[in-house]
């Protein structure tokens, strides 16, 4: 009869009870929004009871807990297969008896529609009612044998030195230990959340922190996410958070990956004399993995970039066996990891036949050693790829990098682009304030009305000084819109059946809120009626059919309209076809209509914070339309004030010297012209 008291002991309870760990998990897969439908609470018992039946009072006590300060010690007593009961014993009161009713009231709790594993809440009032859930909602991952656990991991592989939890330093290196807790949820993301908010955001290092984590624990990760989200850029980062040297093979799978090329196979080759000879070589893996199995030192690090882009099953074959964590060889110098004919290692007898001859002894066998990790890439807004099968899925822990074009990826963003061509423009009231919203608006409305694989990425965004030649910022950001982030949107809402009008107008008027100079061209819906070939939404060029009036005209006819010369007050050349000059007309009491037609000079250091926010919000108004460079020309009549003000907006700066730079047809400043104010006020 079996102890349970040591890790290896416990190891055999995942082989054990395969069939009906299988059998949970994929009734986790089929229904993974709602788990606790009855079918999967009955297999999930199912198996509870039966590790239950096979470890009671023959284990050593269990103890985890929040926090150092309240351990929950308890044991298995006994099981009832037949009545599907366990009994458990906590701390020195008497056994406690649950059945399947009990786990679906205590574990079951629902928020935003998703139904969690392990409420966070005691029953209170009654120590000993609170007491019965603590115990077992500590007890469920041990007799699930993970599957209760967050992320679905195995229970076993929390453990530090064998069944040992929590406290590495614990005396006793046998005892499942301490300052742990067991529980959590199943961790499920929303398919559709209906804003994108902040528990959801996690900055790049967490992200690498949390993923380094999750390699040392399952040996094999899928990044998931949408397109330009840095899946395979992280990867760098992932290398130098190992905790030990790492070494780092790349391979990226397409449609017309083969086993023979990942694993191995036969392969003709020539000889001296010309004859063919077909010998077996090598696969990228194997390669790899033999050298990981002789390496005591460095962890082995195997990046296979678009996973899903291939025919897993086909190009992996029997791998999915010896690809789980549990069933990994330890490396060793007098090793390899691929042999000719099996061989019988105790207590460690995974191996597979990856080549097979008549004679046993030249077929080739592959371990895989316990340093070789699988950290792959997946993106899930692609339609036309291979879907991953749940064995597959079961046997990979996946984590999803989310875009930062969000409100809360802002200041992370604008810290993460200082080295790109945005590094002037980062700054309050700058181009990035200009544009990144109006992305995170953008997001919204697509992660709202499709779901979240439909969101842009943020790695549009960084784009090197080099990359950028001679372009200005304004170019470059239209360039991108043109080239990079129009396009995916354009496919996305093609492959998602979302090409109606209302569709593409709603996105083409958020993306209308960027400067002219940087929204260049929109989308298009496909034409509706009879049958035309165009179905799908495509980008084209905004024609430019917005005429300004000329104020000059009026000016050289009116000798109450004055000019400002634009070109005195700048040491940059205007941009071509910009007017050289801002125009006014007085109105009443004062107060100035800069005229429709008049150029605008940047905001200037010096500018007022007050005329900062005014000129962005007659920018968001489209009172001022942008062309390059942060120079604007004025769509509509606007009044002000005063002509002090309207020569600031204009301006971009404060200036004494404004009044006296106004000047009409025939020379006279509009301070000579109205003497007074008495004068002014009475035109």
């Amino acid at each position: 009869m079996v102890t349970y008291d040591n890790r290896e002991a416990w190891e055999s309870l995942y082989e054990k009870f395969k069939p009906q760990r299988d059998a949970a998990l994929e009734a986790l897969e089929r229904n993974p929004r709602q788990p606790f439908s009855q079918l999967t609470m009955d297999k999930i018992w199912e198996l509870c009871v039966a590790v239950a039946n096979e470890v009671k009072g023959n284990h050593n006590e269990i103890t985890s807990g929040r926090q150092s300060s309240s351990f929950f010690p308890y044991s298995v007593v006994n099981a009832d297969v037949t009545n599907q009961t366990v009994s458990v014993e906590y701390k020195d009161l008497d056994p406690i008896r649950y059945g399947i009713e009990n786990v679906v009231y205590q574990c079951t709790e629902t928020i935003e529609d998703i139904e969690h594993v392990f409420t966070k809440k005691g029953l209170g009032g009654n120590l000993n009612e609170r007491n019965k859930v603590l115990s077992l909602r500590n007890v469920l991952p041990m007799l699930s044998l993970g599957i209760f656990q967050k992320g679905g991991k195995d229970w076993l592989d929390l453990c530090h030195s064998d069944v040992e939890v929590g406290d590495p330093t614990k005396s006793d290196p046998k005892q499942i230990g301490n300052a742990i807790s067991l529980s959590g949820h199943l961790k499920i993301s929303d398919s559709k959340p209906s804003r994108l908010t902040s528990e959801g955001h996690k900055s790049t290092a967490d992200e690498v922190n949390e993923i380094c984590s999750l390699l040392q624990l399952r040996k094999n990760v899928i990044l998931e996410g949408v397109p330009g989200t840095g899946k395979t850029r992280i990867r760098k980062e992932v290398e130098l958070n190992m905790g030990r040297p790492v070494i780092m093979e790349i391979v990226t799978f397409h449609p017309a990956s083969t086993y023979e090329e990942f694993v191995g196979g036969i392969f003709p080759s020539s000889k001296k004399d010309g004859k063919l000879l077909f010998k077996y070589q090598e696969g990228v893996l194997t390669r790899f993995a033999n050298e990981a199995m002789k390496d005591l030192e460095r962890d082995y690090i195997l990046f296979i970039d678009e996973i899903n882009r291939a025919n897993i099953p086909l190009v992996m074959g029997e791998l999915l066996t010896i690809i789980e964590s549990t069933k990994r060889t330890k490396p060793d110098t007098d090793r390899k990891a691929l042999n000719d004919g099996p061989i019988d290692l105790e207590g460690e007898p995974w191996e597979v036949a990856v080549h097979v001859e008549t004679d046993d002894a030249k077929s080739k066998y592959l371990r895989l050693p316990s340093n070789l990790y699988f950290l792959a890439t997946m993106n899930t807004s692609d339609r036309s790829v291979v879907s991953m099968d749940a064995a597959l899925r079961r046997r990979f822990a996946y984590f999803r990098i989310e875009t930062k074009l969000t409100t809360e990826g802002q200041e992370e963003m604008r810290k993460a682009l200082v080295n790109t061509v945005w590094k002037n423009e980062l700054g309050a009231g700058d181009v990035f304030e200009q544009v990144f919203p109006v992305l995170v608006e953008v997001n919204e409305y697509l992660c709202e009305e499709i779901g979240p694989d439909a969101m842009l990425g943020h790695s549009y965004l960084f784009i090197k000084e080099d990359e950028a030649g001679d372009l200005n910022l304004d170019q470059v950001i239209a360039e991108m819109m043109e080239l990079n982030i129009l396009p995916q949107i354009a496919d996305t809402l093609t492959s998602m059946n979302k090409t109606d009008q209302h569709s593409v107008d709603s996105i083409n008027k958020l993306l209308s809120k960027l400067p002219a100079s940087m929204y260049r061209h929109e989308l298009k819906a496909p034409t509706s009626g009879g049958k035309s070939l165009d179905i799908a939404v495509t980008v084209t060029r905004i024609t430019e059919s917005e005429e300004y009036s000329d104020p000059k005209m009026l000016f050289d006819k009116d000798d109450s309209i004055f000019k400002f010369d634009l070109r005195s007050r700048t040491d940059t050349d205007l941009p071509s076809k910009f007017p050289e000059f801002a125009y006014i007309r007085h109105v009443v009491n004062g107060e100035v209509v800069i005229l429709a037609g008049s150029g605008t000079l940047p905001s200037h250091e010096l500018a007022r914070d007050a005329d900062i926010e005014m000129r962005k919000k007659w920018i968001g108004e489209k009172t001022i339309t942008i062309t390059e460079n942060k120079f604007g020309i004025f769509a509509k009549d606007v009044r002000c004030n005063s002509c002090a003000h309207a020569g600031r907006m204009v301006e971009g700066r404060v200036s004494n010297e404004g009044p006296k730079r106004w000047k009409n047809k025939n020379g006279i400043n509009i301070r000579d012209y109205y003497p007074d104010v008495k004068a002014l006020q009475k035109m």
